[in-house]
């Protein structure tokens, strides 16, 4: 594939709260990534209690985006069963609760005319050197956060706002531009598609040669 691009992230409509976000994304065919990170070989994911709101809600969703990450990298995403206390992301580590606290970060919803500017997501990602390629640093443990109203007046978008944010768990970004004619699902803010595209897959290939 070769060597990424570096480009200057631009502010965007939909924007992503990450920890440590770098200056610049890197740019590949139909893909953004938060920075020149791999995937780690293995990640587990919980579900975090999320009352009063139903996280269990979810799982067929996580999963899904498991099963997906899973098919086209060849590397591990196990979801727990059950649920967890809320606490941090520990090292190889996706956490998803339910909450209406968005802290300022996440996903706006401007495909809803009458109400823009709704925030439905948002994945904060820690990175670190600590994986298997000595210099490398790996994407390291992501806390996702959905907003309630997926359950409820904005359900239909649930399968892409919860394979978005798997997205940003595995070190993808957005990218907003139209590749080999599909809207990928790590577009900002069209919810177009609800399994990962083509570019979203060459994202994820790229983090994953990155890392061996």
């Amino acid at each position: 594939m070769g060597r990424l691009r570096t480009v200057v992230a631009a502010a965007a409509v939909a924007t992503l709260c990450i920890l440590g976000h770098p200056a610049h994304a890197y740019v590949g065919a139909g893909f953004t990534l938060q920075g020149e990170h791999a995937l780690l070989p293995e990640y587990d994911i919980y579900l975090v209690d999320s009352t009063p709101f139903d996280v269990e809600v979810l799982r067929s969703e996580v999963q899904r985006a498991a099963d997906d990450y899973e098919a086209i990298t060849g590397l591990t995403a196990t979801v727990a069963a059950g649920t967890i206390a809320d606490r941090a992301a520990g090292h190889g580590e996706i956490l998803v609760r339910v909450t209406p606290d968005m802290g300022g970060c996440g996903e706006v919803n401007t495909q809803n005319l009458l109400s823009p500017g709704i925030t439905l997501g948002c994945a904060d990602s820690g990175r670190g050197y600590d994986g298997p390629r000595p210099g490398v640093y790996y994407q390291t443990s992501t806390y996702i956060r959905i907003s309630p109203l997926l359950l409820t007046v904005y359900s239909s978008r649930l399968p892409h706002s919860v394979m978005h944010e798997m997205g940003h768990a595995f070190g993808l970004s957005h990218f907003n531009a139209v590749f080999e004619g599909q809207v990928q699902v790590m577009h900002g803010s069209n919810a177009a598609n609800d399994t990962f595209q083509s570019g979203d897959r060459n994202g994820l290939l790229f983090q994953r040669d990155y890392g061996l």
